[in-house]
Formats: C-alpha cells, sequence, structure tokens
C-alpha cells in the first residue's frame, strides 16, 4: 500500500468500527444504569405483591449486536446487589429480544433494541405491567421505555409520560421527587 492511500485506509477501517461498535455503552454507564434500575421497582405500587422468598427478576431483551451490553448489565447488577435489595434478591437473565414472550416471571426488562426495530415497548403485550429500561437515549426516546437514566455532568432519571399512561403500572407520588418527566 502506498504512503497516499494509508489515511484513506485508515477512515474506511474508522468508519467499519464506529458501525460494528456503534451500540457500544461506557462500562460506567451501564453500572450507573445497573445501580439504579433495580431501586425504582420499589417506588412501584405493585411491588407490595412482591415475595421475598422469590427473587425479582430483571429480562435484559438483547439481540446479537447487543449481547455484550446485556452481560456487562447483568454482571455489574450482580456485583452490586449480590446480598439484594431490602430483603429480596434480585436477578438478572440474559433474553434474546425475539423470546421475551417465553419469558413469564419479570418485573423489569432493561431494554436493547437494534436500530432499525421501531417496536413501541409499550404496545408490546409481554412488557405490559412491566417496568422498562432503556439502554439508550436513543431506545428510550425511540422505542418508548419507561426510564432512561441520563448521565451527563450530572446524572438524571427521566420518566416517559406517554410509556407511563400506557404501561398500567403506577408508583409512589415520591418517585416524582427523583426523576425528570420526559413528554415526547
Amino acid at each position: 500500500m502506498t504512503h497516499k492511500r494509508a489515511p484513506f485506509a485508515f477512515v474506511l477501517v474508522l468508519l467499519f468500527c464506529r458501525n460494528v461498535f456503534a451500540f457500544e455503552l461506557d462500562r460506567s454507564q451501564i453500572a450507573i444504569q445497573a445501580k439504579i434500575y433495580p431501586q425504582l421497582i420499589f417506588f412501584a405500587t405493585k411491588t407490595k405483591e412482591l415475595n421475598p422468598q422469590k427473587p425479582i427478576v430483571i429480562v435484559a431483551a438483547y439481540t446479537e449486536a447487543t449481547k455484550r451490553v446485556a452481560e456487562i448489565f447483568k454482571e455489574e447488577s450482580e456485583k452490586l446487589y449480590k446480598d439484594g435489595i431490602k430483603g429480596y434478591s434480585i436477578t438478572v437473565k440474559l433474553v434474546p429480544r425475539n423470546r421475551l414472550t417465553k419469558e413469564k416471571e419479570y418485573v423489569g426488562s432493561y431494554l436493547l433494541f437494534d436500530d432499525e426495530d421501531n417496536s413501541k415497548a409499550y404496545d408490546i403485550a409481554d412488557l405490559k405491567g412491566v417496568m422498562t429500561f432503556a439502554a439508550t437515549k436513543k431506545i428510550f426516546e425511540k422505542n418508548g421505555a419507561l426510564f432512561f437514566v441520563e448521565v451527563t455532568n450530572k446524572t438524571t432519571i427521566l420518566l416517559n409520560k406517554k410509556a407511563l399512561s400506557s404501561s398500567g403500572l403506577s408508583f409512589d407520588l415520591s418517585l416524582l421527587k427523583i426523576v425528570r418527566i420526559y413528554d415526547e
């Protein structure tokens, strides 16, 4: 390869890598999500129905391109909550997005939809009555997840107003003190 073609080849490789790894999240962002999302479950009024003898299950619904992010979310959640929360054990199950209907017993779902997926989380029958947590702001906005943790110079928990009205869930009013309402 000549010296003049080297920059062009580098740009091609850079663009390829950017597209292949476009979904990658920083591990520290995933760790923040893993710390906050399970805690939000306890603001749901439905939480009173939870049984301390049964683990609280969160499914990480992933695609082939997003599986590694789901695995990191699971690792971080298990590390943070190895002793559970308030006497409840926390379990994160990795579930391919196309097999979400086969899972029955979960209270939350960490969503890792592909860019091409235009599904609205609140329209998916299997997610009715389930708290949905977005891995990215794009998923939060485009796919209508219930919550998203936005990490900038400060951490903000966003609550999707449209997703809330469609979810069938209700929350303790104290939740309003810690979230910012997002209205599409």
